[in-house]
């Protein structure tokens, strides 16, 4: 019988690494997932990392998910750079520990271009007039949420910002969890049809945890 063991991390996070390396060393897998499509594994092992043609990014994307994209882009690097890593240092990570250990790869997440897709049908008048409110009001104004972005944050942060981010950005939680979640459910639900005599080791955002583990066990698959 198939067994999954879900790894939450921080894209940015140095302690991410440890975490993993400790989740691997015990669970010893057969196979790694990662939360990545192609386009984007390729993008992180590209050394410099070359950015994207603009002008073929707005044409696939459109250019209100292309805003977006550049502006979180900058928001990761910019917290990269307090945090002295790399944007999606865990993942390579995972990739380094799947060659030194050859162990195969498999990537779980949605194409990148589908998702900013379904996101541009986001970000109309009525997202930019939220953002603009909860930027003077603040979200958080009922509750404080403090965190060390040098760390992976704690299971109970995960779940209220994830709580807040569905109630204020309905849309956005959408887009960018929950459908995500059902794909990356449905492609290690595959895997584990033809495989099912494999552990594997999952490796996603903290954000996307605890949503996945719930998906999967519906789908009767073992989770630790």
């Amino acid at each position: 019988m198939a067994i999954v063991k879900i790894v939450g991390t921080s894209h940015i996070s140095e302690e991410s690494k440890t975490i993993l390396n400790q989740a691997f060393l015990d669970f010893n897998p057969d196979i790694i997932a990662l939360e990545l499509d192609f386009s984007r594994l390729q993008s992180l092992l590209s050394k410099p990392a070359k950015p994207p043609n603009a002008f073929e990014l707005i044409r696939s994307i459109g250019i209100k998910s292309y805003l977006f994209y550049i502006i979180a882009k900058s928001l990761q690097k910019t917290l990269s750079k307090i945090v002295k890593t790399e944007p999606g240092i865990e993942m390579l990570e995972a990739v380094s520990l799947a060659h030194q250990y050859q162990k195969p790869i498999l990537l779980i997440d949605q194409n990148i271009t589908i998702t900013m897709r379904k996101l541009s049908k986001c970000l109309g008048l009525g997202f930019i007039w939220l953002v603009i409110k909860d930027f003077f009001t603040g979200i958080f104004k009922r509750r404080k949420v403090r965190f060390d972005i040098r760390k992976v944050p704690k299971d109970e942060v995960v779940v209220y910002l994830i709580k807040e981010l569905k109630k204020s950005y309905p849309c956005l939680y959408k887009v960018l969890v929950e459908d995500r979640n059902k794909f990356m459910a449905n492609k290690i639900s595959s895997f584990v049809e033809k495989n099912p005599d494999k552990k594997i080791l999952v490796v996603v955002g903290a954000g996307h945890k605890d949503g996945l583990i719930k998906l999967l066990k519906r789908k009767n698959i073992e989770c630790v």
